[in-house]
């Protein structure tokens, strides 16, 4: 039952490949399994920003849209960001709107430029931080979340 409870903090911590041992640590000691670490895992900080300030300031951003590709068809970006994806020049929108899956990030972050703040954005904002976390450790320094993803222009 422990188990259980220990993946959904895991995962609320926002780790995505997650598995269970459905016996608990007793049966995976016995299985001859080691034991690692007892120390909970560190959190860390995101920042994010709201959907009025990333759509105020939306030509000072790199966009960083880390959906997997059958989300793109939704159509949010021209539904709510229609007036402000017009005011980028095709080379701009080219350059600073990148579309990379998340499991794609690792190999493909080369594409995401370093002269202007990132602004990752997801579906609902929950793989967001992992994206941002991972630009941070590879030295973007300005990395944000769109807070809510997508969704937020929604509500």
């Amino acid at each position: 039952m422990y188990y259980k409870e220990a993946a959904s903090l895991v995962a609320n911590r926002l780790y995505t490949n997650i598995r269970t041992f459905s016996g608990g640590i007793k049966d995976w000691k016995a299985a001859g399994y080691p034991i690692a670490k007892t120390d909970p895992l560190p959190p860390f900080k995101v920042e994010s920003i709201d959907a009025t300030t990333f759509k105020k300031n939306f030509n000072n951003y790199c966009i960083l849209d880390i959906r997997i590709r059958k989300h793109y068809a939704m159509g949010l970006y021209t539904k709510h960001l229609n007036d402000e994806m017009n005011a980028f020049s095709s080379e701009d929108r080219k350059k600073y709107i990148r579309k990379i899956p998340l499991p794609y990030l690792t190999r493909m972050c080369k594409k995401v430029p370093f002269d202007r703040p990132v602004v990752v954005v997801d579906y609902k904002g929950k793989q967001a931080p992992l994206a941002v976390r991972y630009l941070q450790k590879i030295g973007h320094e300005k990395v944000y979340m769109l807070k809510g993803g997508l969704m937020s222009f929604e509500q």
